[in-house]
């Protein structure tokens, strides 16, 4: 543990070593910091003679401890045990607690202290939770950042996953002690875990104090004794000075100070404040009723108390009838205002809103509403819908109630505010409906509003032209925005409104490919909305400012912004914002190198973004997934890289909005020439190429395009043709300052003509620039893997035909069969190993730990008598499948679907499952096209793929294509029947006949 002057370790160390002097040192620090810790860690290095004796023990069991003869009943003295410790020497004496004991024995030690430097060879190492005098003092001081991470690392053996340190630190403001109990929460709980190569955490659903952080707390605070009162005046009214304090507690101001000098050395107070504030919180929570109450009302009388913070929170507790509280409510809540915390005056005025009659709520609910909606958007909505029930504050609170209810439950959310809306009020509706899409990313539902609507389109209300020019920027109409802006040049607009246009002029930077321009504008518009309170938009343009500095290579500064807009969202509850920052984050980590952050980041977005329903924000994460799959090394990865890029363009369709289509397509062709469909890739770079509208505002969205079509032309052999592409793309990038994608189509090209000189000059330039990812590609480019020599496996292992089989004979028993699913599992995920703990965890949840290890080990040795000891390795921290081959890895690897005969596996890990799937679904896609497949085993083939999805329209699409190739007519009603009420049941509607089902898609696939 980190000492704030770590040399005075030397000298106690010197001390024992060369017996030319002695030496004394206090550790001193609050509970938990590490002191016993550190203490016991120098007695185990120095090792040799050693006496610990605690405080509470007595002196009597001091002299007891150390050798050399007293007579019988003489007092222990600071002289006497010095003679004793001297004849003694060498030796180390720890002194454990001296804050517990009686003030006379920590004098005499005091004295001993200013001894031992005259005693060769002795050592005193004593702990305490105040300083003594006379002792030399090495003072603990809160854990950093990276000395917590340091201590992660010692205890769980690796590095903290990202955001984790962060989350904990705030709770346990660096104290040793308490950052290991959370942690151990965490795991315990499953928020924090280990999926056999690293460790992984997701924030918990709750933030409740875990028990045994709890119990050490109650245990500490019971060191108060009879000073608890005064204890507990502190916490109701932390900010008080010595007079009010004293008034609080009922004490005067001498008996204030004594029990203040107690409880600072008891280690519950440090400099008239809590010495960790988690103390507070724990005391407060055991107050009674009648002393919470008591003390409220003594506190409201206080000037601190007046304070409109500490108004907020006393009122709470105060129990004084309706009409004084309220009285009090406004008071504080104009004073908030006034001193410009417009958060608290919200908070405030919902509490007024709470208790107000039916007359004065609705109003109350609308003022507090308008004031919180730039920092708890939940609590906002509840109030802007508490203020729709009175018709005279409807057209504020209803566009208020239709943002926010967009913004945090989607469409469904948005439509049960508009239907509380009257008739006549048709066109308040539509613009309401308007503002909230745009709030929510549906551009397209914004311009379908305004077209539909002759009335709309000649307004030049900002409420209705703005969200029309940030959605008409979204689907790339650059040209539609020149035209519209005019229309607010002679328009007063709110400073929310100007913030607005603001955004509209920095983001046609960003279309323009100006991107420092961009975040140059993005730098200012944050400045304002910050210093206007303006929470909700700034985190937008935060998130907008990480992607202008990521498109000009400021990876580091992106971050931060990216991070800071994720905060800023999540403490609003703003979740899906929060979801879709976190996402960039992802994105961010991902160009820096740190594909598996990446993917840890990208994936729980992508988890929060699917209860939203579909958006641009969700179809980001799954572009992104696909293209880090599409760069990383494992076995699935090109397969799961299609997946998601399948998945990214069929929810661009969803949205119909052609933009995000083209936007789609690099990452998507990427991951198609990842797993070798160069064909397909060169498909879709042509079509989002010849789509005018869709690139032809983007330059950097051109050059990506060209790019990827060169390299699938590459891939294709086309040598000549991918020159020509790439060249161009490059020449896109270099006419409109995009110097990383610049650099990374030079690189390409270094590749494809084999020039290692330019490959080891970029690379230079990456690692320069903190660019991980095209480090990465560089490294891979200049030096090819080349596969060992690895002796040829003796075993086969069998999953896809029914029981798993190993040579032919089949496992015995549902464990052994589950555990060779879970080394299969690992090896197909690029796993080392599987962890004994998460073995343990599938096989034998909820047993003791001790007999589920002996039966693990039973199963193991087991399978290995049985099949062979090659089939299971043992790992460092686990096991791995041996020296077996599978026929998952070979159905992977050559997709020939005969392999597969029976229904899926269960494997425990999605991805498995979906690269299967999506293997088998390539596999049939050949067979569509090609003259000399075998049509009767692609026949049992999609039935098969059908079973294992039978909820995916296109994989229905598929097999029914496949049965339509066998002529099975009979079959195909027979499926599509079937699939037809499966999906009814989940209310997703199918065409009665399947000819109109099949017809419709090879329509959709006509007009794409």
């Amino acid at each position: 543990m980190p000492l704030a002057r770590p040399e005075l370790l030397g000298p106690l160390r010197r001390a024992l070593q060369l017996r030319r002097h002695g030496a004394a040192l206090l550790l001193v620090g609050a509970a938990g910091t590490g002191k016993t810790h550190l203490a016991h860690q120098f007695a185990r290095e120095v090792g040799g003679q050693q006496f610990t004796w605690k405080a509470s023990s007595g002196l009597t069991a001091l002299g007891r401890q150390v050798p050399g003869e007293s007579p019988v009943g003489t007092p222990v003295t600071a002289q006497g045990m010095a003679a004793r410790l001297k004849a003694a020497a060498p030796l180390l004496l720890l002194l454990e607690d001296l804050h517990e004991a009686p003030e006379t024995e920590r004098q005499m030690l005091s004295e001993l202290a200013a001894l031992a430097p005259r005693l060769r060879g002795v050592v005193l190492l004593a702990t305490s939770r105040a300083a003594e005098a006379a002792w030399p003092l090495g003072s603990f001081r809160p854990l950093d950042a990276a000395e917590a991470a340091a201590l992660f690392q010692s205890q769980f053996g690796q590095v903290p996953p990202t955001g984790l340190l962060e989350w904990v630190q705030v709770r346990a403001a660096g104290n040793s002690l308490f950052l290991l109990e959370y942690w151990r929460a965490l795991a315990r709980s499953g928020s924090l875990y280990n999926d056999g190569q690293r460790w992984h955490w997701r924030t918990p659903p709750s933030e409740r104090l875990p028990d045994s952080l709890e119990a050490l707390i109650l245990q500490a605070l019971q060191a108060a004794g009879d000073d608890l009162a005064l204890l507990s005046a502190r916490a109701a009214e932390p900010t008080a000075g010595p007079s009010e304090w004293a008034a609080l507690a009922g004490v005067s101001l001498g008996e204030l100070e004594q029990g203040q000098r107690r409880l600072t050395r008891a280690g519950l107070l440090q400099d008239a404040g809590f010495a960790h504030p988690l103390y507070r919180e724990v005391l407060l929570g055991r107050l009674t009723p009648e002393t919470r109450t008591a003390l409220a009302r003594r506190a409201l009388a206080l000037p601190t108390g007046q304070q409109p913070r500490r108004v907020a929170e006393h009122l709470r507790y105060a129990a004084w009838p309706a009409a004084e509280t309220l009285h009090a409510l406004g008071v504080a809540a104009e004073a908030a205002e006034r001193g410009g915390e417009m958060g608290l005056a919200g908070e405030l005025l919902a509490q007024a809103a709470r208790l107000a009659d039916a007359d004065e709520r609705p109003g109350l609910a609308l003022k507090a509403a308008q004031r919180l909606q730039n920092h708890a958007l939940g609590a906002a909505l509840e109030l802007a819908l508490l203020a729709l029930a009175d018709p005279a504050h409807l057209a504020l609170a209803a566009p208020l109630a239709a943002q926010l209810s967009a913004r945090l439950g989607g469409l469904v959310a948005l439509q049960g505010v508009l239907d509380r809306m009257p008739e006549s009020a048709a066109t308040q509706r539509a613009v309401c409906e308007m503002q909230a899409r745009h709030g929510m990313g549906d551009h397209r539902g914004v311009l379908e509003l305004w077209s539909a609507s002759p009335r709309l389109q000649v307004s030049r209300d900002p409420g209705v032209v703005l969200p029309v020019l940030l959605s008409l920027l979204a689907v790339g109409r650059a040209a539609d925005v020149q035209t519209l802006l005019p229309t607010l040049e002679t328009v007063p607009l709110t400073p929310d409104q100007q913030a607005r246009l603001g955004s509209v002029r920095m983001l046609l930077h960003y279309q323009r490919g100006e991107n420092a321009e961009a975040a140059r504008a993005a730098g200012e518009l944050e400045r304002l909305l910050s210093a206007s309170g303006q929470t909700l938009a700034r985190a937008g343009v935060l998130h907008n400012r990480a992607v202008f500095l990521q498109r000009v290579g400021e990876l580091e500064d992106a971050a931060e912004s990216a991070r800071q807009a994720a905060d800023l969202r999540r403490a609003l509850g703003d979740l899906r914002g929060a979801a879709s920052s976190l996402g960039l984050q992802g994105e961010l980590a991902f160009e820096r190198g740190q594909l598996s952050e990446a993917e840890d980041a990208v994936s729980t977005a992508l988890d929060t973004l699917e209860l939203y329903g579909p958006s641009h924000f969700q179809l980001n994460m799954l572009s992104m997934l696909a293209r880090l799959h599409a760069h990383a090394a494992e076995k699935l990865s090109p397969l799961l890289a299609v997946h998601f890029a399948r998945r990214a363009l069929e929810m661009a369709d969803t949205l119909g909005n052609r933009r995000l289509w083209v936007e789609t397509v690099p990452d998507a062709a990427q991951a198609h020439l990842s797993a070798g469909e160069a064909g397909e890739a060169l498909r879709l770079a042509d079509l989002a190429l010849a789509d005018e509208d869709g690139v032809s505002s983007d330059p950097r969205l051109r050059s990506q395009c060209r790019a990827v079509r060169g390299l699938a032309q590459a891939a294709l052999g086309e040598r000549a043709a991918a020159l020509e592409s790439l060249n161009e793309a490059l020449a896109l990038a270099e006419a409109h300052a995009d110097e990383t994608g610049a650099r990374h189509i030079r690189l390409e090209l270094a590749r494809l003509s084999g020039d290692v000189a330019a490959l080891r000059a970029h690379l230079v330039w990456f690692e320069e620039h903190g660019n991980g990812f095209g480090a990465l590609k560089a490294r891979r480019f200049l030096t090819p893997l080349e596969a060992p020599e690895v002796q040829r496996p003796s075993l086969t292992l069998t999953v896809l035909s029914g029981a798993p089989t190993v040579a032919d004979r089949t496992v015995r028993g549902e464990r052994r069969q589950a555990l060779l699913l879970a080394l299969l599992e690992a090896r197909l995920l690029g796993q080392a190993e599987a962890s004994s703990l998460s073995l343990l965890d599938l096989l034998y949840a909820g047993q003791p730990e001790q007999a589920a290890q002996t039966a693990l080990k039973q199963v193991v040795s087991q399978l290995r008598r049985q099949h062979g000891a090659e089939l299971i390795w043992t790992t460092a921290h686990g096991y791995a499948l041996g020296a077996v081959q599978t026929d998952a890895e070979q159905f992977l690897a050559k997709g020939d679907s005969r392999l597969w005969r029976s229904a899926l596996p269960a494997f425990e890990a999605e991805a498995v499952g979906v690269a299967l799937r999506q293997r088998l679904r390539q596999a049939l896609g050949q067979t569509l096209i090609s003259p000399s497949a075998d049509l009767l085993e692609a026949g049992r083939a999609a039935g098969l793929l059908l079973e294992s999805d039978p909820y995916d329209q296109p994989t229905l699409k598929l097999a029914l294509l496949v049965l339509q190739q066998v002529s099975d007519h009979r079959r195909m009603g027979r499926t599509y029947a079937g699939a037809s009420a499966r999906l009814s049941e989940v209310g997703e509607h199918l065409p009665e006949r399947w000819q109109d089902f099949l017809g419709q898609g090879q329509q959709e696939n006509k007009n794409t």
